[in-house]
């Protein structure tokens, strides 16, 4: 990280795509981690620069600060002569729509709330537990994003921080219930449930759910406690010993993640934080599991068995900051159309999900397969259907059955003009290991080859060191679409593959082709499904 000083304003280079500006009439500048920014710390890169007066050069970008500046107004970001960002007075983040992002993207870390040692945790009667509260800075942040969404996204998850990589078992279908229903709920039909209105002030209501989390473990499912609470002031001492002990005496008792609703950014945080000491705390101050707390909106319902292409879109999220549920504008940022499309949404870059009762579906270029029929629809325009999801053709979507990803299913949508590729991550899903690269990839890519009249999958060997098992049992499932062409034969790294052909079926709309190998993961390989 560079700085510079300009009297009471400094300008620090974190890198040289993220520029923080700060004014202090008294030059007292703010060091500390702030809940917009946790951790500036981080940034060791020492980007280059030119300096010629009030101007710093860096880049194809030149900062220029005005001759006695006595505050951010003047301040100037230039691109090849023109001003590509102007200082304007703003609080917090109103992220633009994708196709509006602007070269460089400003955040005011306004009002600025700066974290004390040790996190938000209560302190006695220490006014907001530790926490300053600071209204009217000037303090911003330019993201040098270049006008794309994307990079917007990484350079956000940068500066920020993100969220952690959800647990495994909190990624499937959940049902809310109340305490009195959860035993029978999951002793009936196990599956992942939210638990509503537990008094963690009540002693025989925490042995119940003590009760419950075990018969949920036995069961394979998870159990989260729906937890809700408006506050006047959240770094109030009252507030977070209240929240202190309410979640503490939950997460005792083997609730294993806390559902809240209504909450916001900074309230979130919070309960965050108090989670994350209560794990660290029991743990001798490491923090074994992922602080898991999570709202409706990042909770994903996973259908017909597709936790790995899920679980590798929160990993992405995780990494890139890319969104798992998206606007369509995100995938399809030169289209206009898409722009306008509120009302659907990706799953990734391969599903496409109509919401509400609109009849009239907007499809971008490409060919999109209905989920539900296998009738293949020509991109670029509005559709008059009562379907709601479609896949991409050309798309391999990995499926599995299981959380532990021992068994995948490769469904296969071909087409001659379009082609897929992506990756199987695997780490515990339970503990915070991933952090120091306790994963495992396996990348994998699906296209059509003109010059032997094929289309192929490539299976590349696993990269990582995370390794449960060494083998993998496959099955490829190559969906007989309308006008893919009829295969011949099929191969496996050179030698002819025994395959079955199924009819279409209630389940399946369209006739497939099935085989399945046992996989060594430390292995490459090429399947080919010659025309």
């Amino acid at each position: 990280m560079r700085e510079f000083y300009f009297g009471n304003l400094r300008v620090q280079l974190l890198s040289g795509e993220i520029v923080r500006l700060e004014y202090a009439k008294k030059g007292r500048f703010c060091n500390k981690s702030t809940v917009l920014c946790p951790d500036r710390d981080k940034f060791k890169e020492q980007p280059e620069y030119k300096t010629y007066g009030n101007y710093i050069i860096f880049g194809d970008y030149t900062l220029a600060i005005p001759d006695g500046a006595r505050s951010l107004s003047g301040v100037k970001l230039l691109k090849d002569g023109v001003a590509v960002y102007n200082y304007k007075k703003s609080s917090g983040i109103n992220l633009p729509p994708v196709q509006k992002t602007p070269e460089v993207f400003a955040v005011s870390d306004n009002p600025r709330i700066t974290v004390p040692d040790g996190g938000y945790k209560y302190r006695g009667k220490v006014k907001n537990s530790g926490f300053k509260t600071e209204e009217n800075t000037q303090d911003v942040y330019l993201l040098i994003c270049g006008g794309s969404c994307k990079k917007l996204a990484l350079l956000m998850r940068e500066l920020f921080g993100g969220g952690e990589l959800p647990r495994l078992g909190s990624l499937g279908e959940w049902s809310e219930c109340g305490l009195g229903e959860a035993k029978k709920y999951l002793t009936e039909y196990p599956r992942n449930i939210i638990i509503n209105g537990v008094d963690a002030g009540c002693k025989s209501s925490l042995a119940e759910l003590k009760k419950v989390c075990g018969l949920a473990q036995t069961r394979g499912a998870g159990v989260a406690v729906k937890y809700s609470n408006y506050p006047e002031d959240v770094f109030g001492p009252s507030e977070v010993k209240e929240r202190e002990n309410r979640i503490y005496s939950l997460l005792k008792n083997g609730a294993d993640a806390i559902y809240f609703d209504g909450c916001s950014d900074t309230e979130k945080y919070a309960v965050r934080q108090t989670v994350t000491n209560f794990l660290k705390k029991s743990a001798g101050g490491k923090c074994p599991l992922r602080a898991q707390c999570f709202d409706g909106t990042d909770m994903l319902t996973v259908y017909d068995g597709l936790l790995p292409y899920i679980y590798r879109l929160f990993y992405r999220n995780y990494t890139c900051g890319e969104p798992v549920k998206r606007r369509l504008g995100w995938e399809y940022a030169a289209d206009k159309r898409a722009a306008k499309a509120l009302n659907e949404f990706m799953t990734g870059n391969n599903i496409l999900v109509a919401e509400g009762e609109n009849s009239l579906i907007y499809l971008p270029a490409g060919k999109w397969v209905c989920s539900h029929t296998d009738k293949i629809y020509s991109g670029g325009k509005n559709i008059e259907t009562g379907e709601k999801t479609f896949i991409r053709q050309g798309a391999l979507l990995p499926r599995s059955s299981g959380g532990d990803f021992s068994s995948l299913i490769y469904d296969f949508y071909p087409c001659k003009e379009a082609s897929d590729s992506g990756f199987i991550y695997e780490d515990d899903g339970v503990s915070e290991a991933y952090k120091r690269g306790e994963y495992r990839t396996c990348s994998y890519k699906a296209f059509f080859d003109p010059y032997i009249n094929a289309y192929k999958i490539e299976l590349s060997a696993e990269k990582g060191v995370y390794k449960p098992f060494g083998q993998r049992n496959i099955t490829v499932k190559f969906r007989m679409l309308a006008g893919v062409g009829a295969v011949k034969k099929i191969t496996v790294n050179g030698a002819d593959t025994v395959y079955e052909k199924f009819a279409k079926s209630e389940r399946c709309p369209s006739a497939t082709l099935k085989f399945s190998i046992n996989a060594a993961l430390n292995k490459d390989y090429l399947i080919i499904f010659y025309l």
